[in-house]
């Protein structure tokens, strides 16, 4: 994950969020990268990838921060920091959680009110997965292929994943109204 400076918006235009998958898909090929899942947000990341070894995760990140980072305060005349820190990372050490990760980052628009559906934000992974959009970015991982046997019945079966709603993050809708 990684997040615009003091939470300040990072992407204010569509050529934005296309430069940085542009980015995104350059610096995958160029360190071997794989990437299941992502969200671009207004002023925040989300990417779930997987690196070889190494220092791979870095320069990647690296590579991809630097050149939005170049691309946007050229664009903005902005000047001083645009990403706040170093990205953050966790590793993910059971497959079983790599689907539920992808659904957090998939419905963060969602739970963010910015859409009803995941299908309506254009800046995610999720019509990949769900719809089969023929996204480059994106990389199939086995989790995904054992929802089922064909394309149409793995798509039918991660949007139903996707779009069930957990009894938790109703929960979590209720204190964030509360805090409001």
């Amino acid at each position: 994950m990684t997040r615009g400076n003091n939470r300040m918006q990072v992407f204010c235009a569509e050529d934005d969020f296309r430069m940085y998958l542009r980015a995104l898909l350059k610096y995958k090929y160029e360190f071997g990268v794989l990437i299941y899942h992502y969200c671009l947000m207004s002023n925040h990341i989300h990417l779930l990838v997987k690196v070889s070894a190494g220092e791979g995760l870095k320069r990647f990140m690296q590579g991809v921060n630097q050149t939005y980072s170049h691309y946007y305060k050229r664009t903005y005349k902005h000047f001083g920091h645009l990403w706040q820190g170093r990205y953050k990372s966790f590793l993910i050490e059971k497959d079983s959680y790599l689907l539920d990760c992808g659904r957090y980052i998939e419905r963060n628009p969602v739970r963010a009110r910015l859409v009803r559906n995941p299908a309506d934000w254009s800046w995610s992974s999720y019509r990949e997965h769900a719809f089969g959009e023929g996204n480059p970015i994106v990389e199939t991982h086995g989790i995904y292929l054992d929802l089922g046997r064909t394309a149409k019945e793995r798509q039918a079966n991660y949007r139903n994943y996707i779009l069930t709603e957990r009894p938790y993050e109703q929960l979590i809708d209720k204190q964030f109204e509360v805090a409001v």
